[in-house]
């Protein structure tokens, strides 16, 4: 009996040894830190990225440059030929051009006519450069392009002699003798009305189409 039990002993004791190794490995196993998990980068496909890269064409801010007409396609002359710069502004031409022939840039700009013969036009102004600040020439533009002109004091020295364009610094004197008399545009109700008594005048004046200023004259002051 004393043998069975010292030998019980000894393989409860073993047991017991095998056992605590056993937990102490677990242990040690569980205080390995595991490796971490590298993830995979992440991959936007080209089209995504181009998409969030490049602003959409809906949102661009549209071109506020371009011309009305192309430069290449102004005209270089005037109908007879002419070049622009040693031309007076004609009708027909575009607007573009309103400051590049003989007279230079306008010197005044009129309102824009609310109806009548030039309705939604516009009416641009040349004086004389010797002090007396005479009309000389005048062109009304609608819709980008040139729909009338007019030559203003013919009947003083401006237009002697001088190839069709007015001399600006000449002395304003009268060449022509027993004018018509002015009628105010204040004096009328229609620019119709007003034409009709006040065209010898603007023939006088020396005007390409008298009864269109005369119209047009009572539209800049009085319509």
């Amino acid at each position: 009996m004393a043998a069975g039990s010292q030998k019980q002993g000894k393989t409860g004791w073993l047991f017991g040894l095998c056992v605590v190794m056993a937990i102490l490995v677990l242990i040690a196993g569980c205080e390995k830190k595991a490796p971490k998990r590298q993830s995979a980068p992440l991959t936007v496909p080209p089209s995504v990225s181009a998409a969030a890269t490049t602003p959409s064409p809906a949102t661009a801010a549209p071109a506020i440059t371009e011309a009305a007409t192309p430069a290449a396609a102004l005209p270089t002359t005037s109908p007879d030929g002419t070049p622009v710069e040693e031309s007076l502004p004609w009708q027909g031409m575009p607007a573009e051009l309103l400051d590049k022939t003989w007279l230079g840039a306008p010197e005044r700009t009129g309102e824009i006519i609310d109806g009548g013969l030039f309705d939604g036009g516009v009416t641009y102004y040349w004086y004389s450069t010797n002090g007396l600040h005479d009309v000389l020439f005048s062109a009304t533009v609608r819709d980008g392009e040139v729909i009338n002109v007019a030559k203003w004091n013919t009947g003083r020295n401006y237009w002697e002699g001088y190839w069709g364009l007015p001399n600006r610094d000449a002395s304003g004197e009268v060449v022509k003798a027993a004018a018509p008399t002015y009628e105010s545009p204040y004096d009328y109700d229609s620019p119709d009305d007003y034409a009709d008594t006040a065209e010898d005048y603007f023939r006088w004046l020396g005007c390409d189409d008298p009864y269109d200023a005369a119209y047009q004259h009572w539209e800049d002051l009085a319509g």
